[in-house]
């Protein structure tokens, strides 16, 4: 039997779009024309738009980072513990080291494409395991306020600025 071929795929779409656009590209993806599969070796990397000059990255960074605790919960134990997504300790933007493996890569993805990426994900062609987590992600980095260290979905829904919707609750609710 022939090798897999391993692809990188880069999927860039505005907010108001990610989830129709994710929705097609993962039925293309697992078409039985293309048959495209994931193993324990891939992640699912979301790059974070900061170009806008009215996002602040120190408060989203600090926010992304203070939230580790539960996005960690929410993926497989091999994701929490492998080389290419660690934890970060500091959620301060200026005092962070910014290596490319950080489980939330803010100087680094930011000096190179203006983007926070977190790294923590799965891999997955799952639409709706991919779109959820996105809306997570938005969540946190939408949020005007600083969060603390938050672990659990209590916690988290408390740190919010916008409610925390049904759906998203109950995905969160059956991964941790």
């Amino acid at each position: 039997e022939d090798a897999p071929i391993a692809h990188e795929l880069r999927i860039m779409a505005e907010e108001k779009d990610i989830e129709s656009v994710i929705k097609r590209v993962c039925k293309v993806i697992t078409s039985d024309k293309v048959g495209g599969k994931v193993n324990k070796t891939c992640g699912v990397h979301v790059h974070l738009d900061m170009r806008q000059i009215t996002r602040n990255k120190e408060l989203i960074f600090n926010n992304l980072v203070n939230c580790q605790g539960l996005l960690f919960s929410l993926v497989p134990k091999s994701r929490r513990s492998n080389k290419y997504c660690n934890f970060v300790a500091n959620s301060n933007y200026h005092d962070s080291n910014g290596h490319h493996h950080d489980a939330i890569s803010g100087r680094d993805a930011y000096a190179k494409h203006k983007t926070f990426e977190v790294r923590i994900h799965s891999g997955t062609l799952n639409a709706s395991k991919i779109n959820y987590w996105i809306n997570l992600l938005l969540l946190i980095t939408n949020n005007n306020t600083t969060m603390v260290p938050i672990t659990g979905l209590t916690e988290f829904e408390k740190a919010l600025t916008t409610p925390l919707s049904e759906d998203l609750k109950s995905y969160i609710k059956k991964r941790v």
